[in-house]
Formats: C-alpha cells, structure tokens, sequence
C-alpha cells in the first residue's frame, strides 16, 4: 500500500460528506467543521500470511467542530460520531470503494479537546483499522505444464461451520485421465467478522460440487490463525497418476462466525492443475 495514496482515498471519501472541510493531511490551521487525516502510529508489513495483505492498524482521523462549550458543537460531533446516519463518519468510510487498499474498519472513536493555532477545539479521533496489497500474493507452482486453472474474482461471504467446509465458489479445475500425477495448488485470503486468538482458518482442496466437506474427507488442508484483516493461506495436494475428476478450493473457521473470501483483482482466490513435463497429460 501507498500510505499517501491510502491518506488521500480515504479524504476523498470523508469529501462526500455535506458541510465537512477535508484535510488529507494535518494543515497548520483550520477552518471548522473539519477532518484531518493524520499519520498512523505504525505500518506493518507482512502482517498476513504468505505477504499477501500489509496493515495499518491506527490511521487516526481527527474531526474538529468548534468551542467545547457551544452546544453546536455537541450537535455536531454527535453526528459524526453516530455509527449510521449520512454524517456518520464511520458509514460514510466503510460504504467506500477503494483502490489503494482492501479492507477499512473504523474500529473506535476518543473524545478530546485539540489545539490548532492556539485555538482549541472539540475533537473526535476516529482510528482505522486499514489492510492492503503487499508484494503480490505469489502462488508456490511447480514447474510443468498447466492442465487447468479457476480464479474467483470478487469477494464471498459465507457463515463458519467449525465441522465442515464450504467450496468457494469459481475455483473449479478438471484433471484428465493421465498417466502422470498432477499437482493442485491453490490460495485465498479469508477474513474472519471478528477477528480473535481463538479462531483458526482452514483452506483446502477437495473433491468438487459438495455443499459442505468434513475437514477429515478433504485431499489437503492448510491453516492461518484468524487474527489479521486478512490471512493469505496456500495449499497443495500430489494427485496420483490417473486421477481425473473435478477439484476445487474449500475453506471454513473454527467458529459460528462468517468468513469472507477476499478476492481482490491482485489477489484473486485461485486454484491451478499442473503436469510436470514431458509429453504433459
């Protein structure tokens, strides 16, 4: 991700709201209402996974108001702190379309006062919760030729079932009848609703057009722990020779909770067949 480019999509966003002065990085002064889009405490690389997702856990954005002793300031920072509404400057961020990054969270809001060229303002610090693109999610491909290959693009969202997993939809590949074995690799980014320490991820592959697959039926299984904004996971599996058939890519959560396949046009969830050389199948 591009922090100045991050900083300038989410002011632009902040811009649609009616009436709100828009700084997409902190000015010498203001002219209030106003939002500032501060520097975040910190950003961490390869904070998912495999690289696929860096993070921004507190990008701060400060919206200023006016005297802390005017009711009309109360009014309005009430406003923009309410968590629905066309002011509400959490809905008005989360209902985004975004380019520079993937997910956006606005995870909490602090009151105080702040001091702009020595005049103090009512404040509210809105902190965003922000992942995107790291280097590009590479898939582990062994060398050979490709049979077939399915990509889901667009994200999917389906509710955890801790016993068995769901077939992500789009990643369907078909193995011919070969005499030689065929290897499946695959990889997806899951987000869990409620990220937690006690939360673990599976992707795997199995056999194609089940509703739901008990983890012990799948061919390959592989895990992330359920606590970034998104975890890149990688799977594969050694097919024998002569093993045609449909696969496809199945994920789920150890609990009640939905998971969303995250399939951004770089990061696409994907699944690939591949022969290794000679004549191939």
């Amino acid at each position: 991700m591009d922090l100045a480019n991050v900083m300038d999509e989410i002011g632009d966003q902040l811009d649609t709201i009616d009436g709100l002065r828009v700084y997409r990085y902190p000015p010498d002064n203001v002219a209030v209402p106003a939002a500032v889009v501060a520097y975040p405490e910190d950003y961490e690389f390869d904070s998912t996974y495999a690289r696929g997702m860096d993070r921004i856990t507190n990008l701060p954005v400060v919206v200023m108001v006016g005297k802390v002793s005017d009711r009309a300031s109360r009014d309005r920072i009430s406003a923009y702190a309410n968590g629905a509404g066309a002011k509400s400057v959490k809905a008005v961020i989360e209902s985004g379309i975004y380019t520079a990054f993937d997910t956006v969270r606005v995870q909490m809001v602090e009151f105080d006062i702040v001091q702009m060229a020595n005049v103090e303002y009512l404040a509210a610090t809105f902190s965003l919760d922000i992942a995107g693109q790291g280097s590009e999610v590479q898939m582990a491909l062994p060398g050979g030729i490709e049979i077939d290959y399915a990509e889901r693009v667009g994200n999917y969202v389906h509710a955890g079932n801790a016993l068995a997993a769901f077939p992500i939809p789009d990643t369907v590949v078909t193995v011919p009848d070969t005499a030689r074995p065929v290897y499946l690799t695959g990889q997806a980014i899951l987000v869990p609703s409620v990220p937690s320490t006690g939360l673990t991820m599976e992707l795997a592959i199995g056999v194609a057009g089940e509703v739901l697959i008990p983890l012990n039926q799948v061919l390959a299984a592989a895990h992330g722990p359920g606590l970034a904004a998104g975890d890149g996971i990688s799977v594969w599996v050694r097919l024998p020779p002569n093993s045609p058939g449909s696969y496809q890519l199945y994920a789920t959560i150890t609990s009640g909770d939905n998971v969303t396949v995250l399939s951004p046009s770089h990061a696409t969830a994907k699944l690939a067949a591949i022969a290794y050389t000679g004549s191939g199948a």
